[in-house]
């Protein structure tokens, strides 16, 4: 009757135990991996649906039309008028829109949405059949590779009043 165990035995189970052990970590970082990316691309479609949303209640609270400017280091910028000495403007810097609400010289809100990796922000008024379309457009460096992967925002002007005096509200 054998009482112990060889030499061979032993270094062929401590070897079959490293294997796995290293698969299981193996696993384990590529687990970690895949969530990390999940975050992200969670937190990028948030930022996006907040910006979708935002976007729509800006442009239908708007009075004016659209004006672009340019910004301190060259970017564009375009502004809506919610009111008389009220506006908000988005500016497309890298890799996030920066929304800022101003009454005059008051900044009332400043809120920064983050794009989509390699992307570009576009804001263009569209009038077509009549009515006017403010389309926020986001665009992949890629998208002549990928055609279709853009996404667009539209939203049509005018039609909340939440800033007019009561008077001017429409019925």
């Amino acid at each position: 009757m054998r009482r112990g165990f060889t030499l061979i035995e032993m270094i062929v189970v401590m070897t079959v135990g490293a294997t796995l052990m290293g698969i299981a970590m193996s696993l384990l970082i590529v687990l970690f991996q895949a969530e990390g990316a999940g975050r992200a691309h969670l937190e990028q479609n948030t930022s996006l649906n907040r910006l979708a949303d935002q976007f729509r209640r800006d442009i239908h609270a708007a009075v004016g039309s659209l004006v672009t400017e340019n910004g301190k280091h060259g970017e564009t910028v375009w502004r809506f008028d919610l009111a008389p000495d009220h506006h908000v403007s988005y500016e497309a810097g890298y890799g996030d829109i920066v929304r800022k609400e101003q009454a005059g010289p008051a900044v009332l809100r400043r809120e920064s949405y983050t794009l989509p990796a390699n992307s570009s922000a576009t804001i263009a008024a569209n009038a077509s059949s009549g009515s006017s379309i403010v389309r926020l457009t986001i665009t992949p460096m890629d998208a002549a590779l990928r055609p279709g992967r853009e996404l667009r925002i539209d939203a049509v002007p005018h039609r909340d009043h939440r800033f007019a005096e009561d008077g001017n509200r429409s019925k």
